[in-house]
């Protein structure tokens, strides 16, 4: 299979994909802000401790809910970093245990729903910045793999300071399967928690390993996924306070379904030749890290 052929059949595969879910009802990035009066149904709610502001839900009466917007993006999986926690985790330094991430870089290889969700995300961006002073809150843009290539970077925070939980919030362990070594326990110890708001959730669809199921199932192990996989993807907005008195809005990854395994084993001999690394290839810095805000992961 040619390098363009198999860029192509797996657009398609995607465009199937994002059919599909459809007809599930599902709500896309890329059809939030089509609608010229979708800043109606949503609104702009602040949470004290620690500061940040998230897309929630109004009611019928027009006034505030506490549901998150969640909508769905489709793509490949490009690059990640996900659990299960390996032995060689150092979880001794405090200062990085706060910015660690289980991250999700998606490209789209063209299809026209990634496309319209990287302008909707910048969309959803332009309305959180009109509650906040001009230029206070940093432009939303996509990052590029390559000259042409557009990806969609996802991260959720693995844990939770103590300090800035909520009365309501308490400590989930990490089952075995994320954290096969206990390690995890040891944050406890350092005034850290797994709350569920650092949880996300992992499935795989309804037709994978060759076999259909009748419908998809959790998934317990992240390590199923393979970069080339192509998935769904579910996240919600979020912008924080990343200093000098800016904001930067944060795409936060909530949930990740596995739809079709056809394309990792061409997708690895592609980029074996040259690094997928870091999300667009850019380095990034504690401080950037701090300003990816997410949520934690329990798959089957």
């Amino acid at each position: 299979m040619s390098k363009v052929n198999w860029k192509q059949q797996a657009k398609e595969a995607i465009a199937n994909e994002v059919m599909i879910g459809q007809r599930e009802n599902e709500i896309l990035l890329a059809a939030l802000v089509e609608d010229s009066q979708w800043t109606n149904t949503v609104y702009i709610k602040e949470i004290e401790e620690p500061q940040s502001w998230r897309l929630v839900r109004i009611d019928e009466d027009g006034a505030p809910t506490d549901e998150e917007v969640v909508v769905t993006v489709y793509g490949m999986i490009r690059n990640m970093d996900l659990f299960p926690i390996k032995a060689t985790t150092k979880l001794n330094n405090v200062k990085r245990m706060k910015y660690m991430k289980q991250s999700v870089q998606l490209e789209g290889l063209g299809e026209d729903q990634f496309e319209h969700a990287i302008r909707a995300a910048a969309g959803v961006c332009a309305h959180f910045a009109t509650e906040y002073a001009e230029g206070r809150l940093e432009r939303w843009e996509n990052a590029y793999a390559g000259q042409d290539d557009k990806v969609f970077d996802l991260a959720n925070r693995m844990f939770t300071p103590v300090k800035d939980m909520s009365k309501d919030e308490i400590h989930r362990p990490l089952p075995k399967e994320l954290d096969p070594y206990g390690l995890t326990e040891k944050i406890v110890q350092k005034g850290f928690a797994i709350t569920d708001d650092n949880m996300v959730q992992y499935a795989r669809g309804v037709k994978l390993y060759g076999r259909e199921d009748s419908e998809g199932t959790t998934v317990k192990r992240p390590e199923k996924f393979r970069k080339g996989d192509i998935v769904s993807v579910q996240l919600t907005f979020k912008v924080v306070n990343v200093g000098a008195s800016k904001l930067r809005m944060i795409t936060v990854l909530r949930s990740m379904t596995l739809l079709n395994q056809d394309y990792n084993k061409v997708f690895e001999a592609a980029t074996r030749t040259k690094s997928v690394g870091a999300p667009g290839g850019l380095k990034r810095t504690l401080r950037d890290l701090d300003a990816e805000d997410g949520k934690m992961v329990t798959e089957e």
